[in-house]
C-alpha cells in the first residue's frame, strides 16, 4: 500500500486538484482579499498562533524554508516565521501558510498510529487532506486546530515542559490547553 508521500499517489492527488483549481494552484485558490472565516470570525491576511498552554507562538524552527523543516514552539519575536495566513481549502477548511517559506502546516503521515497522528512540519502545497485544517471555536479567541485527514488536533507535546523548541505534532483531541490556539491578527 503506497503512502501519502507515494509518487502514485501523489499524481493522482496533483491531477485531481488541477481539474479541481484549474491552473491557479494553490496559493492563488480564492481570490487575494478574500478572508477565511470561522464560527463569524474574519482573519487578517496574516497571523500568529499562540498556545494557551504556553504562550508561545508556532513556529517553523531555525526560520527554515525547507520542505520538512520541523514545526515547534517558540516564543514570540514576531518573525516571518511565526507568520501564517489562511487559504481556503473547502467545506470549512483551510491550508495554512508560512509567511516566510510559502510552505503549507502538515502532518507528517509515513510514521503516523494510534493516538498520534504524526509529527508536524511545513511542506510544499499539493493539496493534501493532511495539509488542511478545521477550525473550531471554543471562546475567547482560541481554537481547536484539526486535521482533516484524520480529525486529530495541533498539540503541543507537554513532555519537555514550557520551553521553546517543544515539538509540535498532530495527536487526538481530548481538550487540553495545549491543544488550544489563539489566532492573532499582525
Amino acid at each position: 500500500m503506497k503512502t501519502m508521500r507515494g509518487r502514485s499517489w501523489l499524481v493522482v492527488a496533483v491531477a485531481a486538484l488541477t481539474a479541481t483549481l484549474g491552473s491557479t494552484g494553490v496559493t492563488n485558490a480564492a481570490p487575494s482579499r478574500e478572508r477565511p472565516v470561522a464560527e463569524g470570525q474574519q482573519f487578517a491576511d496574516f497571523n500568529t498562533f499562540v498556545s494557551r498552554y504556553s504562550g508561545r507562538c508556532l513556529d517553523v524552527a531555525n526560520g527554515s524554508v525547507r520542505d520538512e523543516a520541523n514545526v515547534h514552539q517558540w516564543a514570540c519575536e514576531g518573525v516571518a516565521s511565526q507568520s501564517w495566513r489562511f487559504m481556503p481549502a473547502g467545506d470549512g477548511y483551510y491550508y495554512i501558510v508560512a509567511k516566510h517559506s510559502d510552505l503549507c502546516l502538515d502532518v507528517d503521515t509515513r510514521a503516523a498510529n494510534g493516538d498520534y497522528g504524526g509529527n508536524v512540519h511545513q511542506y510544499r502545497c499539493w493539496g493534501g487532506r493532511n495539509q488542511q485544517w478545521r477550525l473550531d471555536s471554543i471562546g475567547d479567541g482560541y481554537y481547536y486546530v484539526v486535521a482533516r485527514h484524520n480529525n486529530k488536533c495541533l498539540d503541543v507535546d507537554t513532555r519537555p515542559g514550557n520551553v521553546n523548541g517543544a515539538n509540535v505534532h498532530n495527536w487526538t483531541c481530548w481538550g487540553g490547553n495545549n491543544q488550544m490556539w489563539k489566532i492573532n491578527p499582525i
